[in-house]
């Protein structure tokens, strides 16, 4: 499933610096750059229509369509800063994506399922919530799935066995875990005293 692309409308902008960028933020803009096409762009973003839009969930694999002076480029959100206690975004770097060219980012790889493990009183442990990918911009996927249903206590998978598109080129260490169904320390000593007894019987 490839990701959908979104529509944001930004002004350029022709002052920085901390102080023009504090004056922005006061009229309710987010004072932005678009970089890694042919020219870097000095951007501002509304503020309330960019929240509107995204609803505080940014993730690097969305595809926008910025439109700059009614031309439109297509980026992603590559990073972005934001005060920690009230969420506000204070900037954006928005890197441009161009057709044909591959793209490094990161896609959410979310679990189904309910691990048998965890029925059976264990814990589990997700422990990648993304996975860096390198692909054309038509090839970019949503995001991944894993189904860890069947896990039992102890039990793991790894990256590798993630199904994907051959289009798409999982990056990092595919023995990377995703998801672990720990054994909680209670019952890891009560299924000990349990064997301990069989032994004695």
């Amino acid at each position: 499933m490839s990701t959908k692309t979104k529509e944001l409308e930004v002004e350029s902008r022709t002052e920085f610096g901390s102080s023009a960028s504090r004056r922005l933020r006061r009229q309710g803009l987010i004072p932005s750059v678009v970089y890694g096409g042919k020219d870097i762009v000095h951007v501002s973003v509304n503020a309330r229509r960019f929240h509107a839009e995204f609803h505080g969930n940014i993730t690097e694999n969305t595809i926008i369509n910025l439109l700059i002076g009614g031309k439109g480029r297509n980026v992603l959100v590559k990073d972005f800063q934001a005060d920690i206690l009230t969420q506000e975004v204070h900037h954006i770097d928005f890197l441009e994506v161009v057709e044909g060219h591959l793209l490094k980012t990161h896609v959410p790889l979310i679990l189904d399922g309910s691990p048998v493990g965890v029925r059976e009183g264990g814990m589990l442990e997700h422990q990648c919530e993304s996975v860096e990918v390198e692909c054309l911009p038509k090839d970019l996927p949503a995001e991944f799935r894993m189904d860890i249903g069947h896990l039992k206590l102890g039990e793991f998978m790894a990256l590798s066995e993630l199904k994907h598109d051959p289009a798409v080129r999982i990056l990092g260490s595919m023995e990377q875990i995703v998801a672990h169904i720990s054994v909680p320390r209670g019952l890891a000593s009560a299924e000990a005293d349990g064997e301990a007894a069989g032994k004695e019987d």
